[in-house]
Formats: C-alpha cells, structure tokens, sequence
C-alpha cells in the first residue's frame, strides 16, 4: 500500500502523518475528541470543549466547522496564484472568527 503524506497544520508544526495513520487514529480517538485542531487550540479545554459538543448542536456545528476550515487550509496548495491567497485569509478571517465563539462557549463570563 502506498504511504502518501498529509499535512496537517497546526499553530505550533507542520506534522506529515501518513493518511491511513492519521484515519486510524482519528477513529479511535473519536470517542475521545475527534480533532487535533481544536485540541491544540484548547489544549485545558478538551474534556469541557467534548462535553459542550454533546450537549449543544449550536456548539458541535461550530466546532465541526472550525475542522472543516482548518482541514481545507492544510489542503491549499503551496504555490499560490492570488484566487488561493484570497481564499487563505478568508479561511483564516472565519476560523478567528469561529475561535472566538468557541471562546464564548468555554468561558461564557469573559468573552464581550
């Protein structure tokens, strides 16, 4: 079986898990918390964030979301003509933005 390479971006690295790795971990950590991205995000928030999700769509669709954006950023190509540039920051624009609300749900008090 070929071993293509996908790239994930996180804030912190650029990590190259094999796809078929990088599946079966996804599917046994499911139960758990089913995205890398947000848990490097809110690494102290990860048990708080996966009971949110339970309990609230409005709060799975955000963070389904945020997975979705933050999958399609690392899928962008790296040599870019300027419909792609325009496409990153507008990725960028919607993941702050889902961030934030996510924010809002963690911590309900401090967020404006």
């Amino acid at each position: 079986m070929p071993c293509y390479l996908d790239y994930t971006v996180s804030p912190f690295s650029f990590t190259a898990i094999p796809i078929h790795s990088r599946i079966m971990m996804l599917k046994s950590e499911e139960d758990e918390f089913p995205s890398r991205a947000l848990a490097a995000v809110f690494p102290k928030d990860v048990e708080t964030l996966s009971r949110l999700r339970a309990e609230s769509e409005g709060v799975e669709e955000i963070c389904s979301d945020y997975e979705l954006l933050f999958d399609e950023l690392a899928r962008l190509p790296s040599h870019e003509d300027d419909d792609t540039k325009m496409l990153r920051v507008q990725i960028h624009e919607s993941l702050d933005a889902l961030r934030e609300e996510i924010v809002g749900f963690l911590y309900p008090s401090t967020s404006s």
